[in-house]
């Protein structure tokens, strides 16, 4: 793969002076070339370097089998485990969650549900339900926050590893202990899982699925190999009980507490490691409104995590966070979303361009809009290649969805793009972002349901 990476870069840059050589094009066509060459070479060069990380993992993890485990649970080394849901207004699916947990397999579950000042009925869901199981704990609170909820929690907690997740995310029955698997090892504090979308119905929900598979598990993949994990997803993750303590709790100074204490722990040499086999099944938003609600969250959150951790580079702990996991997400999340309209606006101006020229046969055309439509095959024919490696890697999942696939790049990335420039210019001018509440349907599909 790196061979068609280099292949067609270089032919990039044929083609570029190609057209020096042939024809006269303005400075900033050639400024305009060039930067799309800059472009080309740092994102496809990313999405290669994280492909080859992935590839590298899944062998190594294959070839070692249980021996990576470090402990095993079965039904005669059964513990009690501590899980914790925070929840607010979650009424439609805090039900099916906690059914979920409670089919978990080789563990003894200790659920806490911390009901974090609902207004609907999401207290009287718990108890009606699971009023007389006494593995299921319903706490409730004033509205304090998701993190405040998380450390109320912690302080009802007994086990030494601790699994946090949303109310709207199903587990499988082995998901536990695939988490679990990996505290064996007295260096790890904390193990991501595989977060799939369940409610796949339409478009929207469809295209992050394809998302959830190529980028968020796909960098979990490769980047937990460098110990350079950006984020241990709320949605599923095991924490070490001591980790957290020492870490002072989950931080309660930003809404992305699970990045933020991600980054945390790493800093003070806790290990963060992927466990691709834990699966677990949440509902995304299906209005683009809610998408949008979303996304402008995690971008907030992440700017916020970013510039609390600038110290980072004095930690001896922190080198792939410090000089891998920060950098690139400043490069290819913060700076991408600047710069990719740009080059989108580009792309749309080279098709008009084209149309009226085969309308009405008038014009030769400018030379960097051809360039633009060359560029942009280049990079979905690697961009497709990296797709393919992405779902042959990731667990449980059908054919590589094509159409979604293609799709994405011409819809959904500019509502990401939005999304973050959203949250930047709101982070900039000193506006806040809250939780809020996001419309549920409790639609989530899993095997077996």
């Amino acid at each position: 793969m790196f061979y068609l990476y280099f292949i067609l870069l270089g032919v990039t840059v044929s083609y570029s002076k190609s057209i020096d050589n042939n024809l006269e094009i303005s400075i900033f066509e050639k400024i305009l070339r060039w930067f799309l060459i800059s472009m080309m070479a740092l994102g496809l060069g990313r999405i290669l370097v994280l492909a080859a990380l992935g590839i590298r993992l899944r062998a190594v993890s294959e070839q070692a089998g249980s021996q990576t485990s470090g402990r095993v649970w079965d039904d005669q080394n059964q513990e009690m485990i501590s899980v914790i849901i925070p929840c607010h207004n979650e009424e439609k699916v805090i039900v099916g969650t906690i059914t979920r947990l409670l089919e978990s397999r080789n563990i003894l579950p200790d659920i806490i549900v911390i009901d974090d000042g609902s207004s609907d009925e999401t207290a009287a869901r718990v108890l009606e339900n699971f009023g007389h199981d006494e593995r299921v704990t319903l706490v409730t609170q004033p509205n304090a926050g998701k993190a405040a909820a998380l450390n109320h929690g912690m302080r009802l907690a007994t086990s030494d590893v601790i699994i946090a997740l949303d109310a709207d995310t199903h587990f499988e029955p082995e998901t536990v202990v695939r988490l679990l698997q990996h505290f064996g090892y007295p260096s790890v504090g904390v193990v991501a899982g595989n977060v799939k979308v369940g409610n796949r119905h339409n478009i929207l929900t469809g295209w992050q699925s394809v998302e959830y598979v190529t980028s968020q598990n796909m960098e979990r993949i490769a980047l937990s190999s460098l110990s350079a994990m950006m984020v241990v997803s709320g949605a599923v993750g095991a924490w070490r009980r001591q980790a957290i303590l020492d870490a002072g709790g989950f931080p309660e100074d930003t809404i992305a507490e699970d990045q933020d204490l991600t980054i945390l722990l790493q800093r003070m040499g806790w290990k963060a490691l992927y466990e691709p086999s834990a699966i677990a099944w949440t509902e995304a938003p299906d209005t683009v409104r809610d998408f949008i609600k979303q996304r402008l969250r995690w971008s907030y959150g992440t700017l916020q995590c970013l510039l609390k951790h600038t110290s980072i580079r004095r930690d001896r702990f922190s080198a792939g966070i410090a000089l891998i996991a920060i950098p690139q997400v400043w490069l290819f999340q913060v700076v991408a979303a600047l710069v990719s309209p740009i080059v989108d606006f580009v792309a749309l101006a080279s098709l008009a361009t084209f149309l009226f020229q085969l309308l009405t046969g008038i014009g030769e055309g400018a030379p960097v809009f051809h360039f633009v439509f060359f560029y942009m095959a280049v990079h979905m024919i690697i961009e497709i290649a990296y797709g393919l490696i992405a779902y042959k890697l990731d667990y449980r999942q059908d054919r590589f969805p094509f159409l979604y696939y293609v799709s994405q790049r011409f819809m959904f990335r500019q509502i990401l793009y939005y999304s973050t420039l959203k949250a930047l210019y709101r982070y900039v001018s000193g506006g806040r972002v809250e939780w809020g509440i996001l419309r549920r349907s409790g639609r989530i599909e899993m095997p077996g349901s």
